[in-house]
């Protein structure tokens, strides 16, 4: 049997050693607190950088969609003024004194534009007009179906070609002061 000072150095050893793995396990056990800690701040920066990533992707998306709509855009007004060129080169070509005149009476509805965006029958369309709309066209080779006024004798003389009497008497002549 074991005496009692043999017993109370057992229990001095044991209680050390229960002192030991006390503080070890104070130790661990902070330890796995700065542990959660850290994974804490890890998942709010994680839920800082996903919130940040999904708003830039829903920027990044809305640009995205503008562009394309003023691509669509700007796309649709090249091809209306593709489609009013060829317009204008076909009313010129049937004669029409105004072109633009022309080109607001004609029924566009009924174009015919192909995959590479001309228009097929314009020439069709502006003879349709020019048969409802004759007064619109003239003569194809000018753009006006009156005559230009023929020079009256004398004129023609610049102002830096006269005396000064000629100068005179024409400015006063164009002044009405005869």
């Amino acid at each position: 049997m074991a005496t009692i000072e043999e017993l109370e150095a057992e229990n001095a050893t044991l209680k050390a050693d229960l002192a030991a793995k006390a503080a070890r396990i104070k130790e661990v056990n902070d330890e796995a607190k700065g542990h959660r800690l850290n994974a804490d701040n890890f998942r709010t920066q994680a839920d800082e950088h996903k919130t940040a990533a999904e708003r830039a992707r829903a920027e990044a998306e809305a640009k995205i969609a503008e562009a394309n709509a003023k691509a669509a855009e700007t796309m649709t007004k090249a091809q209306e003024r593709a489609v009013t060129a060829d317009l204008k080169v076909a009313a010129r070509e049937a004669g029409a004194v105004d072109i633009s005149d022309a080109l607001k009476l004609l029924d566009r509805s009924k174009l015919k534009i192909n995959d590479d965006g001309d228009v097929e029958n314009a020439a069709e369309l502006l003879a349709e007009l020019k048969k409802a709309k004759p007064y619109l066209f003239g003569d194809a080779k000018t753009s006006s179906t009156a005559e230009p006024p023929r020079p009256k004798a004398g004129d023609g003389k610049k102002a830096t070609e006269m005396t000064k009497e000629e100068y005179a008497a024409a400015r006063a002549a164009m002044l009405g002061r005869r």
